[in-house]
């Protein structure tokens, strides 16, 4: 089987789906070879439902060919959002009899179409595009990001009623794909370097190739914001070259270019147009001219800030919610725009998380992009339940600010509430302070004279009231809470639970103002992550032992006489590269190396493990550090010495090593011509994982160990009651080895 050897198309008739599964075979052995390909389908329970094999084949000696297979599966069951029902194709290649290559290509079975006039079908019905753009990048791990965190940033986004997801700005993870297929997402799928060159053709084959069986990718991007080029021929003949080659490799999907304000070049050819930001496009002129051409929002603005804040704190990198959103746009405006167009298939926000880099108002230390509906832990902000909202069948009722304005009192406060109920009513401490229709797709405000109290919103449907929330003062701080998102996890020793961290007062309310200092325990796994979501927070994000390696530098020696039993002063010996020169005496019979280095202790380390190696410079060495002896005559006629030091022998500063070496019996063997030989490790122990809260939350990543049992997470905080949860690592089978 070739990389990426298999690519498998689905055609969905009545009763029947058409599976056509193609082949790429290379014939790697020096001689030409007879070989069979057999083909096998199983359901989303893991029954055979297909089978086909095309036999009697023949490659030449290094050849490739590409064998395609028509299968027939009755009544199957579709990959969809609400059900992404997967079927694996098991490929076997056989010669003279023999299996000699075995593959599995997950895939699903369903239809897509972009509509100019309709927007995007997905089996048949029309689906709203309702999209995030997003990075790779998560709290505490960077973008190493654990099979699981994939799982649970997709998850997170669903679970505000986004059904699409943009790769921003270039081919995500497979596994990032691998959870989309798995649990209902649609992907457009970003190439990263747009031209007609060799090289970056082949890394756009590479990403169609390697991602074409995914069902739930859906568009391939040529490229984003190509500023120089996409409002000029050169830029329509890119585009269109590219395009052709995409459409060869895949002639069942799309392809798309984000443009962001050049017009006349890319956007004339392009197939399906992409959007970025309502401010510099303008779709309804767009479609007027090309009016058989689809199109989507590939990025548009939310409504961007802090979570939890409510107003600016430069020093701290804390924004309020802005409106309009730096890039001319907010949340509310964007999504009413388009969904007041069907001809556009929907829209990706940019971004569904904030993340590293590309500050938005402060620069440095503003660490994070705050454009996210979520923080980037994957807290939810306020502004993302204005799309739940919409977004969504489920009941919403939210309000924001917090209620906790201490030294405010008197002063008037917008409260913001975010429904599909009909109508709500807020009332502060029981008195109604009035009742309003909720306009679709908007939002409810009212000014608020603050006190400390319980401001309740009721949502009404049909004049009855459904639903209930409230934002209450709440008292100090006094327990701490751990809730991880599953109960289980496997112990193979990648899986990982992401556990809340969130503080309650007396009442048992979150206390929305909270930035304690947690420290953390685990038993039984291992924290590999921990973060806050504050953009302006630069506490560490992972602890892990720190190595630090310090060359043994300086070295002098001299030839001394048979018999010498201690150590010359460092200023009595020569440099090595006079000693070692090849023109330089060699030792006569019975006489020593007296030998001489240095290394540099910037602090004598506490609770480090400090180990000295040196290379084999004779047959036997005694060795002294600092003055003190610390080996004697110990064998080092085929590795050096290694020697654990305590700390009681190490000084901060210069650090003096010193050797008695018995030459080699062969005569050849100079002394190195170097002045550095040796090397000091220092390895610091991990320090205890800790965070501070912020806006009252914060997040730990636990990964497994290989270990069944009980993974037990503890947090503690001065003054407040401490918390702990637990997690089950169940016996897992260990992935197949790379051999």
């Amino acid at each position: 089987m070739a990389h990426w050897g298999t690519y498998v198309t689905t055609e969905v008739g009545e009763g029947a789906a058409s599976v056509t599964a193609r082949t790429i075979v290379a014939n790697e052995g020096i001689e030409a070879a007879t070989f069979d390909v057999e083909q096998s389908i199983m359901d989303p329970d893991g029954r055979e439902v297909a089978t086909g094999a095309v036999r009697a084949l023949s490659l030449d000696a290094g050849a490739t060919g590409d064998f395609p297979d028509a299968l027939s599966v009755p009544q199957p069951r579709l990959w969809s959002l609400e059900s992404p029902a997967l079927h694996r194709l098991v490929t076997t290649i056989r010669a003279g009899g023999a299996v000699v290559d075995r593959y599995e290509t997950t895939f699903g079975i369903r239809t897509i179409r972009f509509d100019p006039d309709h927007g995007f079908f997905l089996n048949g019905r029309h689906v709203e595009i309702h999209g995030t753009n997003n990075h790779q990048d998560h709290a505490g791990v960077g973008v190493a990001l654990p099979d699981a965190l994939q799982a649970f940033r997709v998850a997170r986004l669903k679970e505000l009623g986004v059904n699409a997801y943009r790769c921003s700005h270039n081919p995500p993870t497979p596994e990032l794909l691998d959870a989309c297929d798995r649990l209902g997402l649609l992907v457009l799928d970003e190439n990263r370097l747009m031209g007609p060159s060799p090289e970056q053709l082949s890394q756009l084959a590479s990403m169609i190739r390697r991602d074409r069986n995914h069902p739930s990718v859906i568009l391939w991007s040529l490229g984003n914001e190509e500023w120089a080029i996409e409002g000029n021929i050169k830029g329509a003949r890119i585009t269109a070259s590219m395009q052709a080659f995409a459409q060869r490799l895949d002639p069942t999907r799309r392809t798309t270019v984000a443009n962001s304000g050049g017009w006349g070049g890319t956007s004339t050819v392009i197939d399906l147009v992409g959007y970025n930001y309502i401010n510099q496009c303008n779709p309804d002129e767009q479609h007027a001219k090309f009016p058989n051409q689809p199109g989507v929002g590939t990025e548009e603005a939310t409504t961007p800030g802090t979570r939890g804040i409510y107003v600016d704190n430069p020093p701290r990198t804390h924004i309020a919610f802005q409106s309009p959103g730096d890039t001319g746009g907010n949340l509310e405006k964007g999504w009413k725009y388009y969904a007041g167009r069907p001809f556009l298939a929907g829209l990706f926000f940019w971004t569904g998380f904030d993340y590293r880099g590309e500050p938005m108002k402060y620069g440095w230390p503003e660490i994070y992009a705050q454009f996210g509906l979520h923080d980037g832990c994957g807290f939810p902000k306020d502004t993302a339940y204005y799309l739940k909202s919409w977004w969504t069948d489920e009941p919403v009722l939210h309000l924001y600010p917090h209620w906790n304005w201490a030294g405010r009192e008197g002063q008037e406060i917008a409260v913001v509430c975010f429904s599909n109920h009909e109508a709500v009513e807020l009332f502060l401490d029981g008195v109604s302070l009035g009742k309003k229709d909720m306009p679709r797709n908007g939002h409810l405000e009212w000014k608020v004279a603050y006190a400390p109290g319980a401001l309740e919103a009721r949502g009404y449907h049909g004049g009855k009231v459904v639903a209930t929330t409230r934002v209450e003062t709440t008292g100090a701080p006094v327990q701490l809470m751990l809730t991880p998102d599953r109960i289980a996890i496997n112990a193979d020793g990648t899986d990982a639970a992401v556990f809340t961290v969130s503080i309650r007062d007396a009442q048992g309310r979150t206390v929305p103002t909270a930035e304690n200092l947690v420290n953390f325990e685990v038993t039984g796994g291992r924290i590999i992550g921990v973060g806050n979501g504050d953009p302006g927070c630069h506490e560490p994000d992972r602890f892990t032992e720190a190595v630090t390696l310090l060359s043994v530098e300086d070295w002098r020696g001299r030839i001394a006489p048979a018999g010498t039993a201690a150590p010359s002063a460092p200023e009595a010996l020569q440099p090595f590269p006079r000693l070692g020169n090849w023109l330089a005496p060699l030792p006569k019979p019975g006489e020593i190396y007296d030998l001489a280095g240095a290394f540099t202790l910037p602090a004598v380390p506490a609770g480090a493990s400090v180990e000295l190696f040196l290379p084999a410079l004779g047959t036997k060495t005694t060795l002294w550090l600092n003055g003190h002896e610390l080996a004697r005559d110990i064998d080092t006629s085929t590795v050096g010495p290694a020697l654990r030091l305590a700390p009681a022998q190490l000084v901060a500063g210069v650090n003096r090593v010193q050797l008695i070496v018995t030459p080699f019996e062969d005569k050849r063997n100079h002394i190195p011509e170097l002045t550095r030989l040796g090397v000091v490790h220092v390895l610091t122990p991990a320090p205890p994982a800790r965070r501070s809260l912020f806006s009252g939350l914060a997040q730990v990543i636990v990964q497994s160990t290989r270990e069944p049992g009980e993974i037990r997470l503890t947090a503690k905080s001065n003054g407040l009651a401490p918390a702990e949860s637990t997690v089950t690592a169940r016996p897992a089978t260990m992935r197949a080895a790379v051999p």
